[in-house]
């Protein structure tokens, strides 16, 4: 419960990311970042074909 609330949380100020300072929606796509490669790090150049027929 509390993961999919945080994950949710994550979403949605990345989608009102225009209105936070630089530092804010630094924090928040770090936060998404945990769940999907498992650090806080950015990985802007990392790709995967996850065979779900929307593109590469």
């Amino acid at each position: 419960m509390k993961l999919s609330l945080i994950f949710a949380l994550a979403f949605i100020v990345y989608r009102v990311g225009a209105d936070l300072p630089s530092a804010a929606k630094k924090r928040c796509e770090e936060y998404t970042s945990i769940f999907e490669n498992d650090t806080i790090e950015l990985q802007y150049a990392y790709c995967e074909d996850i065979g779900d027929g929307r593109g590469y």
